[in-house]
């Protein structure tokens, strides 16, 4: 684990011509120090329970590292949104070893971030799940939402939640589509017109993926009567999704 940090350590230093420290190669450099830190660091407490750092294994010992990471900001995987910090391919190929020669060890932790009162741990337990498509975890990730009523201004933990539930659906986002239907708060609409174009932008949905789900909604929207201002509002930021008709505008007969 620590000899591919090292690697990809390698590699995106090479990348960056003059090489630049950000928040990828830090994080880099904390997996790689993780021998050095097991000989200079003792312990450590979670909660109120003491443990041995250098006893953990290495699994172990990035898992704690990342549980750290997880509570300082919203880390995406993608490009990031606002209020969004981006963590990088580095970190997406590091969680991708531990889904692969971990598995359960990564699976436990995500259940205990999903039920922790931090909710940037939250945040991240649903970023990995979706980002890598972790089934056994889909009724989880779909159960976490504390908010029910859909017409409230959900949480970004609960949406980033129900988007990676819609990661794991046949065909893909097909609950993120339906809840865009069906809310009436513009801070939830906007947050999955958002979460539309950034998935678009990354290949990770076809670009004319969301267009049927989009058209349903902007007619529901002028159902509803709103204002054709707040309507071009939601869609002002997007890069990758068209932008919504104007409503043809109806002359009376003199």
């Amino acid at each position: 684990m620590v000899g591919i940090a090292s690697v990809l350590l390698i590699f995106h230093g090479l990348e960056k011509r003059p090489f630049q420290v950000d928040a990828i190669s830090l994080g880099l450099l904390g997996f790689v120090s993780l021998p050095f830190l097991s000989l200079i660091v003792t312990s450590f407490k979670a909660g109120n329970v003491e443990f041995s750092f250098r006893d953990l294994s290495v699994h172990d010992q990035v898992l704690t590292f990342l549980d750290g990471i997880a509570m300082k900001r919203q880390w995406t995987f993608f490009r990031p949104r606002q209020g969004e910090s981006e963590l990088g391919p580095a970190f997406a190929e590091l969680t991708k070893e531990l889904a692969t020669r971990a598995h359960e060890d990564l699976i436990r932790q995500l259940r205990t971030w999903l039920k922790s009162d931090d909710s940037n741990q939250k945040w991240f337990a649903a970023e990995i799940v979706g980002h890598h498509k972790l089934a056994e975890l889909g009724r989880v990730v779909l159960a976490a939402p504390e908010t029910t009523d859909i017409d409230i201004t959900w949480q970004p933990w609960e949406l980033n939640c129900l988007w990676a539930a819609s990661r794991l659906e046949v065909p893909m986002y097909e609950g993120l589509c339906r809840f865009l239907q069906k809310t009436t708060s513009s801070a939830n609409q906007r947050w999955i017109l958002n979460a539309f174009d950034q998935m678009v932008d990354l290949n990770e949905a076809e670009p004319r993926r969301f267009d049927a789900a989009i058209e349903g909604f902007v007619a529901l929207l002028r159902e509803r009567k709103v204002a054709e201002a707040s309507v071009d509002a939601l869609f002002e930021k997007l890069t990758h999704l068209p932008a919504p008709p104007h409503a043809p505008i109806s002359v009376k007969a003199v």
